[in-house]
């Protein structure tokens, strides 16, 4: 276990003659070196040697475990070959084992050494259990080694080799410039982006706080359902958009949504929760899919507020636990669905895979 320490450390203390000598740098008695080349050019060099030999360290070790390892020392480990992101929510750990490499990026987080050791890469140095880890240095975990850090509030961070996240740990998707990788909403947005939920999927930004619009909320189950073709011309005159229009005839063929009028369909218009519960009640019993269950809606105190038309659609899909009660113990039939709402109902309700049915 010591082997991986000492060889750093000798690549490490390479790098001391040139910095003790550097009181004399640039004179005649050290013509060679001067202060700035220590501390530069030749202190990266040393890193960059130190990253070369764990780098051939990792691989030994992996191949050594071999490629099928899912568990040790009772942890079950998940394996990651290359760089993969990760955030963890407050309170959080990440184990991690032999042949291990970790950064963090984001956030504070302390170190906890179960058994052997951890090193710091740029410095060899041993990192004694109990330190706060420094932003974008990268550790590793010699052979035998089980560590873990703790989040002391949100991170994000990298790891490379086999690791045991906890509760509250996943995978960031730097996808939007306004999803940061720590929000309730990171998984939803990332799976809008792979599947296309949203006709502007591809865009920079997620706008996960803006209510969805009409033709947002039509078009996102379209691709929920399949993405059903129809030839129906509804007689509505407010169709302006070709993106949504395929998905507002699949729409009204089936009395999914009846529009605001017999002329006006209103795609711009913003959604409710109880409207979008309505909605995906109707398609969900359209593609023939089990709408039986019903929830007691009267355990909410605003309960009498939802409408007798989407009374049935809001209890089923209560039920489900589709939507959910809010923390002061409303079910908020009138509140403006939010985008990142709406993705993370229908993750839940696709198990993460479009399309159902």
């Amino acid at each position: 276990m010591k082997k991986i320490i000492t060889a750093v450390l000798a690549v490490s203390l390479l790098a001391l003659p040139a910095t003790a000598s550097s009181n004399q740098a640039g004179t005649a008695a050290d013509p060679l070196i001067t202060q700035s080349y220590a501390d530069g050019t030749y202190a990266d060099s040393v890193v960059e040697a130190g990253e070369k030999l764990i780098n051939s360290r990792i691989d030994a070790i992996l191949m050594g475990l071999g490629g099928d390892l899912t568990s040790y020392d009772g942890l079950e480990l998940r394996r990651a070959d290359i760089w993969k992101p990760l955030a963890a929510q407050v309170g959080s750990s990440v184990t991690l084992v032999m042949g291990s490499s970790f950064i963090l990026t984001f956030g504070n987080a302390t170190l906890d050494i179960v058994s052997g050791e951890v090193i710091d890469v740029a410095t060899g140095q041993s990192v004694p259990s109990g330190s706060a880890l420094r932003q974008l240095a990268r550790y590793f975990c010699v052979e035998d080694t089980v560590a873990s850090f703790k989040s002391k509030d949100g991170i994000t961070f990298m790891v490379e080799g086999l690791y045991s996240p906890g509760k509250g740990v996943s995978a960031t998707y730097p996808v939007y410039d306004d999803v940061l990788g720590l929000e309730w909403y990171t998984d939803p947005a990332a799976f809008v982006r792979e599947q296309g939920l949203y006709h502007d999927s591809d865009n920079a930004s997620f706008r996960p706080q803006e209510v969805i619009t009409r033709a947002e909320l039509i078009y996102a189950l379209w691709v929920t359902f399949g993405r059903q073709p129809s030839d129906f011309e509804p007689t509505f005159q407010d169709l302006t958009e070709d993106w949504y229009t395929p998905a507002v005839r699949w729409a009204a063929e089936y009395e999914i949504t009846a529009g605001m009028s017999e002329t006006e369909f209103a795609p711009m218009g913003g959604v409710n929760r109880e409207q979008f519960a309505a909605m995906l009640f109707r398609a969900a019993t359209v593609m023939g899919l089990d709408v039986s269950a019903r929830a007691d809606l009267s355990v909410y105190s605003d309960w009498e507020t939802v409408t007798d038309w989407g009374f049935d659609a809001l209890s089923w899909a209560t039920a489900e636990g589709i939507i959910t009660g809010m923390d002061d113990g409303t079910v908020s039939p009138l509140e403006g669905a939010t985008r990142a709402q709406i993705a993370s109902v229908i993750m839940r309700y696709t198990d993460g895979e479009i399309a159902v049915g």
